[in-house]
């Protein structure tokens, strides 16, 4: 499907439309490349040469099937997975290559549309049975709010990373819908309370530095309203002084009072048995008691790498034996080490030009002359949530994340084109 959809926007795409996206399709394409030759069969000679596959070498010979041929990933069938799941990104990329510059900022509607549906799902959830109808995967986190996802971690995650989402539409063209502010704001404090719901203690630290930069700017709007008001009566330092104490005082009370009505509600649902039951935070302890033996795997599979998808089958084979129980890890849970043990150095070669990408790009929105700084700051919060909470998870391998983050970082990207610099900047940061 993904695959038509983008053979479509090939076909309805006007010339030269790649252009505005050619860096992020490039490393789309690169990683196609870096996984599909993990699958290309190897002669048993040389596949016994590579990094990390003695073991099965001998028990090839044991075995008798010393001529097998192999491809280099160990797990082949995790290897497929993750080559097919790269063509939806790809699709959508190109599909918002074909929009039109000026109509690409929908993305905030959509990115807001999903969050607000996943944060109702979510909450829903809460008030439902923990294997109930509303859950749409099979292993999920039962009994917790995880919303369009199966992990609680990346609904909160994602809910963290759309509050400065929120923040950014309601701070565009204040001057045409008053109420937008007030919708904004109420639309960043549902998403922070289903994300600090989730219980993912990541999320909740994110999400309380969301919020701290939503108030900031929010409220820098309505502050810059009241000296606007208080200049024209004549009486601006007194009254813009006020409205600014009020405001900091209105937004550090709505934070705390967000913070301990979410805690309460948290620790009531885990009185109950409600967050204890999904048992979904066991990962939380054991990511961390697993780190030195990934980072060991890295080192044994390195520069080729242990193959996409292939993580929980290689961290069987070295697994402690004081860790064993009757779980199993499935993913590293640290997307950055995960990368570089399952595609060794090109892994982090793609890595480090994709960091490099949007770091180009984040610079150069904040250079900006025009355009308020904390809304451009804003606007370069979400890559680096994900950023930070790819080390304590992994996000980023859910398609629809993967779908918003590569449109973010295309919308990031046309500030820094030659195109669009002639556009003139708004003062939300982003190009009219």
């Amino acid at each position: 499907m993904a695959v038509l959809f983008g053979a479509y926007a090939l076909l309805v795409m006007p010339p030269n439309r790649l252009r505005s996206v050619r860096f992020p399709l490039i490393l789309l394409l690169s990683a196609v490349l870096v996984v599909g030759w993990q699958l290309i069969p190897l002669p048993s000679s040389l596949w016994h040469e590579l990094p990390g596959r003695a073991l099965i070498g001998h028990t090839d010979a044991l075995l008798g099937w010393s001529d097998l041929w192999r491809p280099a990933a160990m797990s082949p069938a995790g290897a497929w997975n993750v080559l097919f799941s790269l063509f939806v990104p790809i699709a959508a990329l190109l599909l918002f290559a074909a929009v039109d510059p000026s109509d690409r900022k929908v993305l905030l509607l959509i990115w807001l549309a999903v969050a607000f549906a996943s944060s109702i799902l979510g909450l829903m959830q809460l008030l439902g049975p923990p294997d109930g109808p509303l859950y749409s995967y099979a292993v999920t986190n039962g009994g917790v709010s995880v919303g369009l996802f199966s992990n609680a971690n990346h609904q909160s995650a994602f809910l963290a990373t759309s509050i400065p989402v929120a923040t950014l539409w309601g701070y565009r063209r204040p001057e045409r819908r008053k109420s937008r502010w007030l919708a904004a704001l109420a639309a960043a404090l549902l998403f922070a309370l289903v994300a600090i719901l989730t219980g993912s203690r990541s999320g909740i630290v994110l999400t309380a530095l969301a919020l701290i930069l939503a108030a900031l700017t929010l409220g820098g709007q309505f502050t810059k309203k009241a000296y606007s008001a208080a200049s024209t009566a004549g009486t601006s330092g007194n009254l813009a002084v006020t409205a600014k104490r009020r405001l900091g005082l209105i937004a550090s009370g709505l934070i705390v009072l967000l913070l301990v009505v979410a805690g309460s509600l948290m620790a009531s649902l885990q009185n109950v048995g409600g967050l204890e039951a999904g048992g979904y935070d066991w990962t939380a302890e054991l990511r961390f008691e697993a780190l030195p033996t990934i980072l060991q795997l890295i080192g044994t599979y390195w520069p080729i790498g242990s193959g996409a998808g292939s993580f929980a089958a290689v961290y069987k084979i070295a697994e402690p034996t004081s860790l064993l129980s009757n779980t199993y890890l499935n993913q590293a849970h640290n997307d950055w080490i995960q990368i570089v043990l399952e595609h060794g150095l090109l892994g982090l070669v793609l890595l480090a030009a994709f960091v490099i990408m949007v770091l180009r790009a984040g610079l150069h929105t904040l250079r900006q002359h025009r355009g308020v700084l904390l809304n451009r700051i804003t606007i370069l919060a979400p890559p680096a949530m994900f950023a930070v909470a790819s080390v304590l998870d992994y996000p980023l391998r859910t398609p629809i994340l993967q779908v918003l983050l590569i449109c973010w970082v295309v919308v990031m990207q046309q500030q820094d084109s030659t195109s669009s610099s002639r556009r003139p900047l708004g003062k939300d940061g982003l190009r009219q």
